[in-house]
């Protein structure tokens, strides 16, 4: 009952404005054929807004007839209307504006010198800014960088983007995005977003840049389709461009089949001291010349993930797994191992002594193979040395390790299995490549099979029977 009387005082001098009754100051607002004239009273004005008291001064307003005349064509009468509304009752609606009317009224607040405006709006803001930038991520954007007012809700916005960038990046909006948000995008740290997916939507905002053509079209699966579409624009500018924002990307965290299926067709546009590091870094991650000719972003992925198999994402899983924390215990920015690659079936063969002269003796060591018919990814972590160890039968022993695992990974789910036999967690046979167990998985030429489960839990759930490969690969893992 206590706010009643309040309620009738904004209600009576929400009347007052509407009215104008005894007004002695007139506000024209908007320009060009946007102009509306209010009359409003300088009492209230004053009282609300120090703005109001020093331009209604005799220096700032000038007179026609007995009202003083304020002009502000920088501001639509729309929104002039609901800061008016405010000024006189107290009250505003948020929920029933969209979110660019929101931003104008919090840009005019800010010049009017509203505080408690002010505040409001950006609580509001920030409360609903990720609702808002799905809605017009574009035009936000673009408003919020251009005030000081709204750099709280910029870094709300960032963070927003950074952790679902499909807001912006899927949305047409992102064609027309300016340059300088582009910039501050690539340059944080937890945008989540694959490397290569990043270069393919900058090739595309490139391009809408230079030929105001260009719509968003299945970006993240094929880019084949721009290489045609580039042959009409001038290379020379999108070059100059793009200059400055490629180096941004961490290119050592794309693979090198990526960077050569959809970076190299680009050459012309790619500065060609940074193509070739890159390529050289991905022959030899080891030369340190190399390593220091790449810029610092660069620098920041390594290790490099150098994998035909394998994304960062199911690197930072293995991570987890190896640490035995939750899946999502990791971000892949931040993993505490590198991988590095030390065989890869189709460069180095398939051959069993080739395995052992590129595997053995290497530490901790990761295989994952790809199985050809159905292109699940099977695989498992061997803890220790891989190395001859207490005979049982000729020529082949058993390595101990209460920490080596199993897995696959399907399109869509994964299973893993711990070893519950330690003593048989390592197979080691020369004449083979690696088997886990009692042969509950085995790696061998260019097949991998199940033929037993007697020394991890639940393996028949990874695999069972016996499959060809289309490739397989083996990683030294260091921990950091």
């Amino acid at each position: 009952m206590s706010n009643c009387p309040l309620t009738e005082l904004s209600k009576d001098f929400g009347l007052l404005l509407d009215n104008g009754y005894n007004s002695d100051v007139i506000i024209q607002a908007g320009d060009g054929n946007d102009i509306k004239e209010f009359r409003v009273h300088s009492l209230i004005l004053s009282a609300r807004s120090q703005y109001f008291r020093t331009a209604l001064s005799n220096i700032w307003a000038r007179k026609k007839g007995n009202d003083a005349v304020l002009k502000k064509p920088n501001v639509t009468p729309k929104i002039f209307q609901l800061l008016l509304n405010y000024l006189y009752t107290g009250v505003i609606n948020f929920d029933s504006l969209d979110g660019i009317i929101i931003l104008q009224i919090l840009i005019a607040a800010d010049e009017l010198n509203l505080g408690p405006l002010l505040n409001r709006v950006n609580d509001y803001l920030i409360s609903k800014h990720a609702e808002f930038l799905r809605k017009d991520p574009g035009q936000i954007l673009k408003i919020i960088f251009k005030y000081e007012s709204c750099s709280k809700l910029r870094n709300y916005c960032l963070e927003t983007i950074s952790e679902f960038p499909e807001i912006l990046f899927s949305s047409t909006d992102f064609l027309s995005l300016d340059k300088s948000i582009f910039l501050l995008l690539l340059e944080r740290d937890e945008l989540k977003m694959e490397n290569i997916e990043i270069w393919k939507y900058m090739l595309t905002w490139g391009a809408a840049q230079i030929s105001n053509t260009f719509t968003i079209n299945n970006v993240s699966q094929d880019i084949s389709w721009l290489k045609d579409l580039l042959q009409d624009i001038d290379i020379s500018s999108l070059k100059d461009l793009l200059q400055d924002l490629i180096p941004l990307i961490k290119w050592l965290e794309i693979s090198s089949a990526a960077f050569w299926q959809n970076v190299v067709p680009f050459k012309e546009i790619f500065p060609d001291d940074l193509l070739w590091a890159i390529i050289g870094c991905h022959l030899d991650p080891t030369d340190e010349s190399i390593l220091k000719s790449l810029p610092q972003r660069c620098l920041k992925s390594l290790p490099l993930f150098d994998s035909v198999i394998f994304d960062s994402k199911r690197f930072s899983i293995i991570t987890s797994w190896i640490e035995k924390q939750d899946i999502n215990h990791f971000e892949k920015r931040n993993l505490p191992y590198s991988f590095s690659l030390l065989l890869r079936s189709s460069r180095d063969g398939i051959s069993s002594d080739k395995f052992h002269q590129l595997c053995d003796n290497k530490g901790p060591i990761l295989m994952i193979s790809k199985i050809r018919h159905n292109g699940q990814i099977v695989g498992g972590y061997c803890p220790i040395d891989l190395k001859p160890g207490s005979v049982v039968r000729q020529h082949e022993s058993w390595l101990a390790s209460p920490d080596s695992f199993v897995f696959c990974f399907t399109n869509t789910n994964y299973c893993l299995s711990r070893v519950v036999d330690p003593q048989k967690a390592i197979h080691y046979n020369p004449h083979t490549c690696i088997g886990f167990g009692n042969q509950d998985i085995l790696l061998n030429n260019n097949q991998i099979r199940s033929l037993s489960e007697s020394c991890y839990s639940n393996v028949r759930s990874v695999l069972r029977g016996t499959h060809p490969l289309d490739d397989y690969e083996v990683f030294q893992v260091i921990r950091k």
